[in-house]
């Protein structure tokens, strides 16, 4: 009897045990299930992620690439604003260089406005000295044409030439007498140069003797020697003083 009931008993806690065991199988079948699930939906989302990475590992190839194209563009941005920068610079010095020379020029083109007034303001001063020169010189020419004309009224009429600063003399032995008679004291030598005394005393020669032959009556209305014709006479000495 006792040895049937420590069998049974034995049954009965080998029965337990297996269905404790039966359990914990079904419990570790349902973890191992549970985990094997768990191990595929990681495989999964890991195969999903791998594609992903190769995905991103392409597109940040292309993004690399893409970079540097980026990269070589900026540098070429950055060469082009340096040399935009050192245009604008260069103008910038270049328009303050002009700018200063406008001025520059400016200013000299003010001082030669001024000098151009000052100098037309001196021409219109001389331009009237001028004239009033001209004006003088014109009268003073007329005065030597009158002297001259004197001179070779003088040498005409009375029939007497300088000889070397000794007096008057008469041109001619052929002169009349009363003409010849007539001493008159001469005008400086310089008055008259050699060339128009000689062609002034050949011509009075001439006239010397024309006027010895003229009848009293016509010598009588000569204007040299009519009273109308005396106030014209002037002495060889005043005359002679003006002329060159």
């Amino acid at each position: 009897m006792q040895g049937f009931a420590e069998e049974s008993l034995v049954r009965r806690r080998m029965a337990e045990l297996r269905l404790a065991c039966e359990r914990e199988i079904r419990s570790q079948r349902d973890r191992a299930t549970l985990a094997a699930a768990s191990l595929g939906r990681s495989l999964h989302s890991l195969r999903s992620l791998a594609h992903e990475t190769l995905a991103d590992r392409e597109k940040l190839s292309e993004l690399k690439d893409h970079l540097k194209e980026l990269e070589a563009d900026l540098g070429e941005s950055l060469a082009v604003k340096t040399r935009k920068e050192s245009k604008y610079t260069t103008t910038g010095e270049s328009l303050s260089t002009t700018i200063a020379r406008t001025e520059q020029l400016r200013k000299i083109l003010t001082d030669q406005r001024a000098k151009r007034d000052g100098y037309a303001a001196l021409l219109s001063k001389e331009l009237v000295a001028i004239e009033a020169l001209e004006t003088t010189s014109g009268q003073d020419v007329v005065g030597k044409e009158n002297i001259e004309e004197a001179i070779l009224w003088y040498y005409k009429v009375l029939g007497f030439r300088s000889l070397g600063g000794e007096g008057t003399h008469p041109t001619a032995s052929a002169f009349c007498p009363v003409s010849s008679s007539v001493t008159i004291s001469s005008p400086p030598p310089t008055s008259v140069d050699t060339r128009s005394e000689k062609s002034v005393d050949q011509y009075l020669d001439i006239q010397a003797k024309d006027k010895c032959d003229l009848p009293k009556k016509l010598r009588s209305q000569h204007p040299a020697l009519s009273p109308h014709g005396a106030p014209v006479r002037r002495s060889p000495r005043l005359m002679t003083k003006r002329f060159p």
